[in-house]
């Protein structure tokens, strides 16, 4: 999508390279070349070649392997944004707090917190808030999108580019609706799937698990003898002849493969998410607290800044019914209903069908009440 597509440029770009530290940034050049050997070596097939973890292929041990590197590159960033907020105001003081949650019990303990959190948001708040969480809304849209996507059956890439794209251009207004739309999707992924993203342990030995394999398929690759090597690239030259000059890219990898360029950029990127893979899981994690979180703070946002009296049916003043995540966490049991129905919620990846994901999250959203809580009123 184009979104997701600026967005990625935009880590490249000079003012966020700056924003990351130094480790980061190195992972942030090698991972180019990794995803580049992963791509024209079809690593994915000899990744899965064995059987996996939680029902994972190889296609997705490696989509796995490239959450965790990600993830590595945004826990760096978090920590600049986090030593940003250097002031001890209350709007500062509400997104830190928002960050700090935890992502174990999903969604609906997210929301008991950011509620709680943001009972003492004042009107006055709401400028400053807004544009913080906009900032870490828009930096975690790719990997959210990525990280749903790995999990949703047959997802075929579409849910994580309706949720990235959703996550980039939602505003305040749009806010409570768009928690409704993540939530829905979230509770598509099955719950087997769901546990691995609720437990930080799990977590990690699910990333150790892709960072082991695909490092092990890749380094076999550069491991084998010339001959062996040089037969390789005839048959992708022969698969590739259809494409109109590919001989020149599969001539410059085969050329790379035999004399071991890039592999030391591959060794250090698998050995630096090694390194920090409960940092990487929590950063992980940590994304999708901050992906409900910031649309919570958004939609709190929303409402304290439309906090006028409303005509009751006497003529009278009413105050509006404070919006509150939890209850526009409704959608949780219609979503577990449409997924039950369709074979959703069990624990193979491939029970519901792409239309089937689609249509329980449609079709759930349609049985709820308007989401618009602004016209109510406290009776």
């Amino acid at each position: 999508s184009t979104s997701a597509d600026a967005l990625r440029q935009e880590w490249q770009g000079a003012q966020m390279v700056k924003q990351l530290e130094p480790w980061a940034r190195e992972l942030l050049a090698n991972s180019d070349k990794l995803r580049y050997i992963c791509y024209a070596l079809k690593v994915a097939t000899s990744a899965g070649a064995e059987a996996s973890t939680g029902g994972m292929g190889g296609e997705e041990l490696v989509q796995m392997c490239f959450l965790g590197v990600d993830a590595a590159i945004i826990s760096s960033w978090l920590t600049w944004f986090t030593s940003s907020l250097l002031d001890n105001s209350a709007a500062s003081n509400v997104v830190r707090q928002t960050m700090a949650i935890n992502f174990d019990g999903g969604p609906r303990a997210i929301a008991l917190q950011a509620d709680a959190i943001c009972a003492s948001l004042r009107p006055e708040d709401t400028d400053v808030v807004t544009k913080l969480a906009l900032s870490l809304k828009r930096r975690i849209a790719v990997l959210i999108g990525d990280l749903c996507s790995l999990f949703i059956p047959n997802d075929l890439a579409v849910g994580g580019v309706v949720i990235t794209e959703m996550l980039t251009r939602i505003v305040t207004t749009d806010a409570s609706e768009g928690l409704r739309k993540l939530v829905a999707w979230y509770e598509v992924i099955s719950t087997e799937h769901r546990a691995y993203l609720e437990d930080c342990t799990r977590l990690t030995d699910l990333l150790q698990l892709a960072n082991n394999k695909v490092s092990k398929a890749v380094t076999d690759e550069y491991d084998k003898p010339l001959k062996r090597k040089v037969g390789d690239a005839a048959l992708r030259q022969l698969v590739m002849l259809p494409i109109p000059f590919s001989h020149y890219p599969n001539m410059a990898l085969t050329a790379g493969l035999c004399t071991n360029t890039g592999r030391e950029s591959c060794e250090n990127v698998f050995a630096t998410v090694n390194d920090r893979l409960p940092e990487v899981a929590a950063a992980l994690q940590k994304a999708l607290s901050i992906a409900f979180g910031t649309l919570i703070l958004l939609a709190h946002c929303a409402d304290k800044a439309d906090a006028v009296p409303i005509k009751g049916p006497a003529g009278n003043n009413e105050s509006k019914i404070a919006w509150t995540a939890e209850k526009a966490l409704e959608v949780l049991p219609a979503v577990l209903e449409f997924t039950s129905k369709s074979g959703g919620s069990k624990g193979s990846k491939g029970n519901i069908s792409l239309e089937g994901v689609v249509g329980a999250v449609t079709g759930a959203l349609k049985l709820l009440p308007n989401a618009n809580k602004a016209s109510s009123s406290q009776r």
